[in-house]
């Protein structure tokens, strides 16, 4: 490696932060003395440390040997910042400088003072082969001067010769004033640098070790300088010589945890956390030392060491030799809680004394609270970056157990991670799948690339159902693969392969594309610039929350929508650009009134979605839509508030009758229900009401019955507040009106129909739920002679108009020719036969839906939601009796 000039690796205002960052401590520390680990002394600005500090300088020692990529001008920049680190002022040093104006010779830097006295000549080369040639060429140019020392460097060894005792020095940092004998400067005033500050370039790890011994610093700073992966191989001449050293001095419980290829920035600071004195320990280190799980073992040796302080997230691209997001770690100090915080972008670093983030990190080293970014306690075992220790985390874990059991990925899925194939540039009609491959949840087969697959191992191998990730991306997205062709899974592909049928591959889709996973994710994995990469390992040990796979059925029809609904607003954006492409006039207007036409019907089809008219219009369940619908044309309030109440009573019914239906045999004694007590003489919406809120508590011990729970969640008995409260409301009004107690005048009952209407659209609204929930009339029912499948014709009871669709669906069982069924989804079809059925009206001659409302002597008499038209049924009343037996 070469020594880089400073600014090879950041801008100077950035770095002046980053000092200033570095020299950051817990309050609780006292640190008297600082050591400064660099590969670019040059860096650091001299007059921000104090005498306590010093600067080590590693770049000799760990293979940046030479000057030699620097340019000349560089390079002498550089030799000059050294020297001003040793303390020579900067207006006593004269680049490029001529002794007598007569002469052509010029001396690279002469270094004055005091009094104007010629102190040093300074030769540069720029390697160290050239060395003794600068010597000899730094003693000619220097005849016939006063000059007292002769130097010549290449910026890493400084050869001295006094000229007046004829004395040769080797050193490897530039001589300070001291050394040379200057006295004089130590009283100069505070303008001048009046500390010599040396910088110590140890020729092996044995004199580093000693040095920082004798030194015992309180504090330890690693700049940005030190190389980051840079691995070293064993028995290369830099492990032998360097590497192997540091980790003689590693305790064995540590050494034995490491890996076999090692990086110099982990070995240093593993190092660090073994030195007696040191207190606190700062440092900038790239993010996979806070998360990998290869670098676990020097979190481990430096968490046993020191607490970890805090962790600052710096942006990406901050400095110039990577794009690479860095932390800043600081350890030392006594509180159980680290203080986490990102910051967002270079100009987070300028000015920073300024900035909120500046100041928080302030008050939490002050031990005060501090205003941005949050504290969390780390485990141990704890990966340190600054998402996956989010309080969030834990309180989006804690949401997902209430979902079901949290489970590993890796129990759920066999996962493999695509393999390199030495066949990739051979041609052939396999696809080969990359992340490129991997779009908007599907595979793209068609423009993947085509390999020979002979020889393929079986686990790159894709099948029907995998699901596939990219390892590196800007944001995550699995897609599933629907095919049953052979395929092979490429390079920097991850393959999820489920194991069992705890869950689906659309549910397990659906949960790793959520926001939710993605922030889970998020927290996982490492981030080069925008670019993120997420291991195998991570995604074993990701939390797939498990729930009933018959409650997720359908998820595939949700995107196969989504698809259709872009696929549309496609095609509209298709005929706008096209628009212009017509021969004339003619075929001009024809396609514009075509597309505006177009646009309407989507429009007005997007916005009548989440109109509540529109959704009881076209989802919601026939008895109680048909009904509603019919308000909307009354135009006399007396005649409206009459109808009004009377839809009021036929919720009730509906939901009522739901209820009784949906009650397992061996839980109707559980309600303490006698079928008879309610409908002797008559049913009342009260009574109703006590019949689901009966149901209602045993529905809340049922587990997977999702309208169970639905009907539970109303909490119809509440007469405070929601549901419960408007259907109180409802009921006085009807029990008023029933007994002439209700608004006479026309201004009142103007009112009350505002009122009872707000109420019905709010009912309604809270009854949403069972549009997922469709009911059915059996017309026909046809038995397969090949399986145990069954077709059935039937009436699909939904919206609220009286044609009803008609539809064929196969279930593995036969129903009842004529009866109703509420579909609960799961091949579940619940009978509302007693309490719901579909009559043939003999007033009005047409099929109605009637509720029981009456049961009297045999005798079952029912009202039909539609019209309120009566029916009298011996059979339901059989019915009804049979449903009481309990047998």
């Amino acid at each position: 490696m070469s020594r880089l000039s400073e600014n090879f690796y950041v801008d100077d205002d950035i770095s002046q932060s980053l000092q200033k960052l570095l020299r950051v401590r817990p309050h609780e520390v006292e640190a008297k003395k600082t050591i400064i680990l660099t590969t670019a002394p040059q860096l650091w600005n001299v007059e921000e440390l104090g005498k306590s500090s010093k600067i080590i300088d590693l770049s000799n020692l760990i293979g940046i040997k030479s000057n030699e990529n620097l340019l000349e001008s560089e390079l002498l920049n550089t030799v000059i910042e050294q020297f001003a680190l040793a303390g020579w002022p900067k207006r006593a040093i004269f680049p490029e400088y001529r002794s007598d104006l007569k002469v052509r010779r010029i001396i690279d830097i002469a270094i004055f003072e005091p009094e104007d006295t010629w102190q040093i000549a300074v030769e540069i080369q720029d390697s160290e082969r050239l060395l003794d040639n600068a010597d000899e060429q730094i003693k000619t140019l220097c005849r016939g001067t006063t000059v007292k020392w002769l130097c010549a460097t290449n910026g890493i060894q400084f050869k001295l010769l006094n000229r007046e005792t004829n004395e040769h020095q080797l050193l490897d940092h530039a001589p300070s004033p001291t050394e040379l004998g200057i006295h004089e400067w130590e009283n100069i005033p505070q303008n001048v640098n009046s500390h010599s500050l040396r910088i110590f370039n140890p020729s092996s790890v044995e004199v580093l070790l000693a040095e920082v011994e004798e030194s015992k610093p309180e504090s330890l700073v690693i700049d940005f300088t030190i190389p980051w992966g840079f691995k070293v191989k064993k028995n290369s001449d830099l492990y032998n010589n360097v590497i192997s050293q540091f980790i003689n001095s590693l305790p064995i419980n540590i050494r034995e945890q490491m890996p076999g290829r090692i990086d110099i920035l982990p070995v240093i600071l593993a190092w660090a956390a073994t030195i007696p004195s040191v207190k606190t320990l700062s440092a900038i280190v790239w993010p996979g030392i806070a998360i990998n799980e290869s670098t676990q073992w020097l979190r481990n040796c430096l968490i046993e060491r020191f607490r970890l302080c805090s962790v600052l997230e710096l942006p990406g691209n901050l400095f110039r030799f990577t794009s690479m997001m860095t932390s800043l770690l600081y350890f030392g100090g006594e509180r159980e809680q680290v203080y986490f915080d990102v910051l967002g972008s270079r100009g987070d670093l300028i000015s920073m004394d300024s900035r909120p983030w500046f100041d928080s990190l302030s008050k939490w080293m002050k031990g005060d609270k501090p205003s941005t970014g949050y504290t969390a306690k780390v485990e141990n075992n704890a990966n340190w970056a600054v998402r996956a220790n989010d309080p969030e985390i834990d309180k989006t874990l804690e949401r997902l157990k209430r979902l079901g059991k949290l489970v590993y990925l890796g129990e759920l899925c066999d996962i493999q991670r695509g393999a390199v194939l030495n066949r990739e540039d051979s041609e052939g009609t396999t696809p080969l799948i990359h992340a490129r491959d991997l779009r908007g949840g599907y595979v793209d087969f068609e423009n993947a690339q085509k390999i020979e697959a002979n020889s393929i191992p079986e686990q790159v191998l894709l099948k029907k159902g995998d699901l596939l990730l990219p390892e590196i991306s800007g944001g995550f997205s699995v897609a599933l693969n629907r095919s049953s062709e052979p395929a092979v899974l490429g390079r920097n592909v991850i393959r999820l392969r489920l194991k069992d049928d705890k869950v689906s591959s659309e549910y397990l889709r659906e949960y790793l594309n959520s926001s939710t996973a993605k922030k889970l994710i998020s927290a996982r994995v490492s981030t080069l610039a925008d670019v993120q990469r997420i291991t195998t390992q991570s995604l074993r040990e990701f939390p797939v929350p498990v729930v009933d796979s018959k409650l997720c059925q359908g998820l595939n029809d949700l995107q196969r929508i989504e698809v259709e609904l872009r696929a549309k607003a496609d095609e509209l954006e298709s005929l706008r650009r096209a628009l212009f492409d017509a021969q004339n006039s003619h075929s001009f207007q024809a396609s514009l009134i075509e597309l505006k036409r177009r646009g309407t019907l989507l429009e007005t089809s997007l916005q009548s979605v989440d109109r509540l008219e529109f959704q009881i219009a076209n989802f919601y369940p026939f008895p109680i839509a048909y009904g509603f619908r019919l308000l909307g044309s009354i135009v006399n309030p007396a005649q409206l508030y009459k109808e009004q109440l009377r839809v009021a009573e036929n919720l009730l019914a509906f939901l009522g009758s739901i209820s009784l239906a949906l009650l397992q045999k061996q839980d109707r004694q559980k309600t303490g229900i006698d079928l008879k007590k309610y409908w002797q003489g008559g049913i009342s919406p009260g009574h109703w009401v006590e019949l689901v809120a009966r149901s209602a508590k045993v529905f809340g011990t049922y587990k997977d019955d999702p309208l169970a729970e639905h009907i539970y969640r109303l909490n119809i008995g509440s007469d405070t507040k929601g549901f419960g409260s408007d259907v109180t409301a409802l009921i006085r009004a009807k029990n008023n009106f029933k007994h002439d107690r209700g608004p006479t005048l026309e201004e009142e009952i103007l009112k009350a129909t505002q009122d009872i209407q707000e109420r019905l659209k709010r009912c309604m609204e809270a009854l949403a739920f069972f549009t997922e929930y469709p009911i059915r009339q059996v017309l026909d029912v046809n038995p397969s002679r090949c399986n145990s499948t069954t077709t059935l014709k039937c009436l699909r009871f939904i919206g609220d108009h009286p044609g009803l669709p008609q539809e064929e669906v196969i279930l593995h069982k036969a129903l009842h020719k004529g009866d109703l069924f509420l579909d609960a989804g799961r091949q579940e079809w619940v009978p509302l036969y007693p309490f719901i059925n579909a009559i043939a009206c003999s007033s009005c001659k047409t099929r109605e839906t009637y509720f029981v409302d009456k049961w009297d002597n045999g005798i079952a008499y029912t009202k039909s939601f539609e019209r309120g038209h009566t029916e009298s049924c011996g059979q339901i009343a059989e019915g009804l009796a049979d449903w009481g037996s309990n047998e």
